[in-house]
């Protein structure tokens, strides 16, 4: 494995485990569900500031125009 991957691969894990714990903190706080059960949600793990859209890509959109070309978390929220 090169170093470029393993090096691309922790920053990926701690992108995810940030951006979940950031998840479950806006579930609660912002109540989430229902009212957003099927949107995407781009959250930026660095300040915490998110995103919500119909569309991956429209959710996406509003994060780079703001925050500008960085890795996001992205998940798509459906609660059951």
């Amino acid at each position: 494995m090169n170093l470029h991957f393993m090096i691309l691969s922790e920053e990926n894990n701690e992108i995810s485990k940030r951006g979940w714990e950031l998840f479950e903190a806006l579930r609660k706080k912002v109540r989430l569900e229902p009212r957003y059960n099927g949107y995407y949600i781009v959250i930026d793990v660095d300040s915490g500031e998110y995103f919500l859209d119909k569309t991956e890509s429209g959710a996406l959109a509003k994060a780079k125009e703001k925050l500008g070309d960085k890795k996001f978390f992205v998940h798509k929220c459906e609660f059951f």
